[in-house]
């Protein structure tokens, strides 16, 4: 929303959806905290490859196994 800006990520786990917001400075896209990265390709490629730093509220482990191909992220959709 224009309130919250932030790009919605989202991933499936069997009939769960965990949606995970992206915070985008212009400068720098992040999780709200933590470590920061030039590109969102950049953040997901490393959320991927890190396995077990992403967690949900009740502390378990979100796995990103790939990314969605999308051309132009916005958080206008």
């Amino acid at each position: 929303s224009r309130s919250q800006p932030g790009l919605p990520s989202s991933r499936r786990r069997n009939d769960e959806v965990t949606h995970i917001k992206i915070q985008n400075t212009g400068d720098y896209y992040d999780l709200y905290g933590g470590e920061k990265f030039a590109t969102l390709a950049e953040l997901v490629q490393h959320y991927t490859e890190q396995q077990g730093l992403l967690r949900e509220k009740n502390s378990n482990v979100i796995e990103l196994k790939y990314p969605l191909n999308c051309q132009d992220p916005t958080s206008e959709r």
